[in-house]
């Protein structure tokens, strides 16, 4: 019998259009507003005029998300082998006046070629094509400082997996 481990994935989103992001944020806020603002003294014909202005602001939000949709990219990523892992953040960890300092650009340029498994568009599902480390170097460093840090996160969480249940789970059964 043979037995395999079988190592954790995740998918994890890539915004490529961040001008478009900043609409969506600022189509958020203004229909937010709108809902937020007080009623009471309209007339019926005012809070109709309000009520159209609330569904075309909701209209606009869904159909900037919907364009957003089609330029993020999913990455599904795999976890690597502990020792791997290790060799990945020790290769990019060092020592600056007595501080430890983390290259986590260079350490996503060198784990995600070995853990991507697919990138696809969120909208239409078809696959791109990333390209060898160069490549991904490239786009990692076009990334922006959250992203970088938020696919930082992502990377640890997923090559730190949990390996024996917990304690406090068999305690809420």
């Amino acid at each position: 019998m043979s037995i395999t481990i079988t190592r954790p994935t995740k998918n994890v989103d890539i915004i490529t259009d961040m001008t478009l992001m900043s609409q969506i944020v600022d189509a958020a806020n203004s229909l937010h507003n709108l809902q937020q603002e007080a009623t009471t003294g309209l007339t019926e014909t005012e809070l109709s005029a309000r009520k159209a202005e609330i569904q075309e602001a909701q209209e606009n939000l869904k159909k900037f998300i919907a364009q957003q949709d089609e330029k993020t990219i999913t990455l599904t990523l795999r976890a690597l082998n502990a020792s791997h892992w290790i060799m990945v953040v020790t290769k990019n960890t060092h020592t600056v006046e007595g501080k430890i300092v983390k290259d986590f650009p260079a350490m996503i340029a060198q784990a995600l070629p070995i853990m991507l498994e697919t990138a696809t568009w969120k909208a239409t599902g078809e696959t791109e094509d990333m390209g060898g480390p160069e490549e991904i170097k490239q786009f990692v460093d076009s990334l922006l400082d959250t992203q970088v840090m938020d696919l930082a996160e992502t990377l640890q969480e997923l090559n730190s997996p949990v390996t024996s249940l917990p304690k406090e789970i068999l305690n809420l059964i």
